[in-house]
């Protein structure tokens, strides 16, 4: 079986791009996979299924339209595109492409996959389609000797920069926070509105315990590994890569409320509340007091062995694996 993944193709290591460079490797080890070729090859090329990632952008429509013409088999995975809190961003221009092009190609498409039951049910409230599955991203494990901090809790945001991440909120609340004025807040991401990045960093610019150190290059799960605590304060998030990604650098989670990791917080990785100064502050000093065993080698093992569990794309790689050969049998 031949299989096309189409994407953005301004690629980097961050979110969707990220999981597929992940991804794709272990599909390729069962299948023929190509990415983000030009229309003319995909026109004469004998490609049996094509595997869209992301909404929006009227590429992927043209490629969705030949796949048609050629009797080609579509998956479209919208990542989150659909939630309300992303959708409504900018959101006449993507009305217009949803009740156009884009509802064509959701409506028209072989399966559509989406990363947690939330993004289902968000979808499904937009659209009608005959099957929608579940399969959640993954995370290829790195080994991490976290280094000993003796010092205060030192926290970090990484994520992109931008008004659905909620950054500006946390901001606001660590400096004005009397408590958190002897602790730390370090951020790590790549600056997707720049309004909004100005606005943030007025307040950086003002205050002694928070720095904005740019993006991480490489090295993602090391870099973090130097920070006790990891905050992401974002409105809505459909699965949240950089979770992962923290739990195995070794970090405690505090996440918004809205976010659906309850089972994180069963298990003492997270911590869940609502963004206001009280929360905030009361979650710090819980973690600094508490820090010996939350930050501890032993629950370290245990989140390592969780993400072995439920997130190790070798695993998941089969799901897809799975689900793509069910279109053709």
């Amino acid at each position: 079986m031949k299989l096309l993944v189409l994407t953005y193709q301004n690629i980097n290591v961050y979110g969707i791009n990220q999981a597929l460079k992940d991804l794709i490797p272990f599909i390729n080890k069962k299948l023929e996979v190509s990415t983000n070729i030009n229309f003319f090859k995909f026109l004469f090329s004998n490609i049996d299924l094509i595997h869209i990632h992301g909404l929006w952008h009227p590429r992927f429509f043209i490629f969705f339209l030949i796949a048609k013409l050629k009797n080609i088999k579509v998956i479209i995975s919208p990542h989150g595109m659909l939630d309300p809190e992303s959708f409504g961003i900018k959101a006449w221009r993507k009305k217009i492409a949803f009740f156009t092009y884009q509802g064509i190609s959701l409506r028209g498409a072989n399966l559509i996959i989406v990363n947690s039951k939330k993004e289902k049910k968000n979808l499904q409230k937009m659209i009608k389609h005959i099957k929608v599955v579940i399969i959640v991203h993954g995370i290829i494990l790195r080994k991490i000797k976290r280094r000993k901090n003796k010092n205060l809790i030192h926290s970090v945001y990484f994520s992109k920069i931008h008004p659905i991440k909620n950054l500006l909120k946390l901001v606001q609340v660590w400096s004005l926070s009397k408590k958190l004025k002897n602790f730390k807040l370090s951020i790590l991401g790549e600056i997707d509105d720049i309004n909004y990045f100005n606005k943030i960093n007025t307040i950086i610019k003002n205050s002694k315990n928070i720095s904005f150190l740019g993006k991480i290059k490489k090295n993602k799960i090391l870099n973090l590994s130097i920070y006790d605590v990891f905050i992401l304060p974002s409105k809505s998030e459909n699965f949240g890569l950089v979770i992962l990604e923290a739990l195995n650098a070794g970090l405690y989670l505090i996440l918004n409320k809205s976010l659906p990791w309850k089972d994180l917080t069963k298990n003492k990785f997270a911590s869940l509340i609502n963004f206001n100064i009280h929360n905030l502050e009361r979650k710090i000093l819980y973690i600094k007091k508490n820090k010996k065993f939350l930050l501890s080698k032993t629950l370290h093992k245990k989140k390592i062995s969780y993400l072995k569990t439920n997130y190790d794309w070798k695993v998941i790689s089969q799901q897809y694996i799975i689900e793509y050969k069910k279109l053709f049998f």
